[in-house]
This record gives structure tokens, sequence and C-alpha cells, in this order.
């Protein structure tokens, strides 16, 4: 297999996870998004070890797959804290 094949293939399988994960992020439920947001990771380290996408490209899609994963666990948390507590 030619390298021009295989780089041609693999960003369409980066790109897939990393909008997987963002649509598993965006629909708010926190398990799905963190294990698909592990996968994009894994793949996006993949394809900038191998030299499919640049480094700093990945590192890039991490942060910010990363920041939204953190923007949706501190909102889930923030709606525990704002119920009235009963004794």
């Amino acid at each position: 297999m030619s390298s021009g094949l295989l780089a041609t293939k693999h960003p369409h399988r980066v790109q897939e996870q990393y909008y997987q994960s963002g649509e598993k992020i965006a629909a708010g439920n926190a398990d799905e998004a963190k294990a698909a947001a592990v996968n994009a990771i894994t793949t996006l380290d993949k394809a900038a070890g191998k030299g499919i996408i640049h480094p700093n490209n990945a590192a890039r899609r991490k942060a910010r797959l990363v920041k939204k994963l953190n923007a949706l666990r501190n909102s889930n948390n923030h709606s525990i804290w704002t119920e009235p507590i009963s004794y």
C-alpha cells in the first residue's frame, strides 16, 4: 500500500472520530462523551505519530475536545448544587 493511499484514508478516520466525539459531547451524555473523546484522542495521537496529520493539529484538536468535555462535566456538576437541600 502506497503512503499516498494510506494518507488519504486515515484523515477520514481521524475526522470521523473527532466529530463523533463532539456530537456526543453536545448531546450531553457524559459517559458516552468521555469514551468517545478517549477514542478520538488515541486516534489523533496515532495519526500524528504516523505523520498523517501535523502534531500541532492533533494537539489543537485534543485541547478543544478536552475543553468541551470539561465544560460538560462542570455543567453537570453545577446542576447538582442548584437543587434545594432538604434536611
